[in-house]
């Protein structure tokens, strides 16, 4: 069974996420903003290369909402993160953001060099 992805769709959805970005990064060195914002960029690439390609598009359907969550999952955590107010809840969000940047964004890497070759 396949789903239909509308790339325009996420494109919206990833507006939050972007502002969030633009807002935050000027002054900011932590690492999960980078992350956050170079996974950002991959996806965008990614679905501007699918949506020149319908065809190879519903191929990479499954993986692309894959990717779509793993952003919005870091995106939630980094969220959690800031409004944090004891060390305890602190540790386990970063643990969380740890998890889905080791796991998950790589994946975002993976399908735009697999739409590269």
């Amino acid at each position: 069974m396949t789903q239909i992805v509308d790339h325009k769709q996420f494109v919206i959805e990833n507006r939050q996420i972007q502002q969030f970005l633009v807002d935050r990064l000027p002054g900011h060195d932590d690492i999960m903003y980078a992350t956050l914002d170079k996974a950002l960029q991959r996806f965008n690439t990614i679905l501007l290369r699918l949506s020149q390609e319908p065809l190879t598009a519903e191929e990479y359907n499954l993986e692309v909402i894959e990717c779509q969550q793993a952003i919005h999952d870091f995106y939630n955590y980094t969220q959690k993160l800031m409004n944090a107010s004891t060390w305890l809840t602190k540790l386990y969000y970063r643990t969380c953001i740890h998890g889905i940047g080791k796991r998950r964004i790589p994946k975002i890497k993976k399908l735009l060099n697999k739409l590269d070759n």
